[in-house]
């Protein structure tokens, strides 16, 4: 086979909830560890209060995972991740295609993974970071904030927000979840 043997399929790259709750996600097999190394942080609270994982300049590079996806268009499998994603349109389900890109921060590094690896195209989350201090996107919150903004969660928001942390796959390794789990004692489960 000469390497491409995903040739004509879609991949989808995840890193955080993706993984454990792929809802209805039209994934083929289980998750591969050897995606493209992204720079990854948590750095965007959700509307749960969650401090989510996202695609960030400032994240800490780390391996993501993959998956191939049942799609039979690049449309098709940036709709499907936005719908499982909750987001209102596919803005934010970044893509790599041979045919264009979308101007999420690193969509260079997954075009030359999706290359080696002989997909069609890519598509990922690509929501901004968004800090809980201003609630604005494009605003990377430091790790102080971070910190005091997950302190501050009670009942099931801080559960989720524990949940979140503890599933995230543990070779996505940032250096604001090794102070998350320093500060609470949130350490990563075991492997998916």
């Amino acid at each position: 086979m000469n390497g491409h043997e995903n040739l004509g399929k879609f991949a989808c790259l995840g890193w955080g909830s993706l993984i454990w709750e792929p809802g209805d996600l039209p994934i083929l097999h289980e998750w591969r560890k050897d995606g493209p190394n992204l720079p990854l942080e948590f750095a965007r609270k959700s509307l749960d209060g969650r401090m989510t994982l996202v695609v960030c300049e400032q994240g800490t590079v780390c391996p993501t995972l993959w998956n191939t996806l049942s799609s039979t268009s690049l449309e098709e499998a940036r709709k499907t991740l936005a719908t499982r994603e909750g987001l209102p349109s596919t803005k934010n389900a970044a893509f790599w295609s041979g045919f264009g890109a979308s101007e999420h921060h690193g969509t260079e590094i997954v075009g030359a993974w999706a290359k080696r690896r002989g997909f069609a195209g890519v598509v990922w989350t690509g929501l901004p970071p968004k800090s809980p201090v201003t609630d604005q996107n494009n605003d990377h919150p430091s790790i102080d904030d971070v910190l005091s903004h997950l302190s501050r969660l009670q009942g099931d928001s801080a559960s989720r927000a524990e949940e979140y942390v503890r599933k995230a796959p543990n070779q996505i390794a940032t250096a604001y979840r090794t102070r998350i789990s320093k500060e609470f004692g949130w350490h990563g489960l075991t492997e998916v």
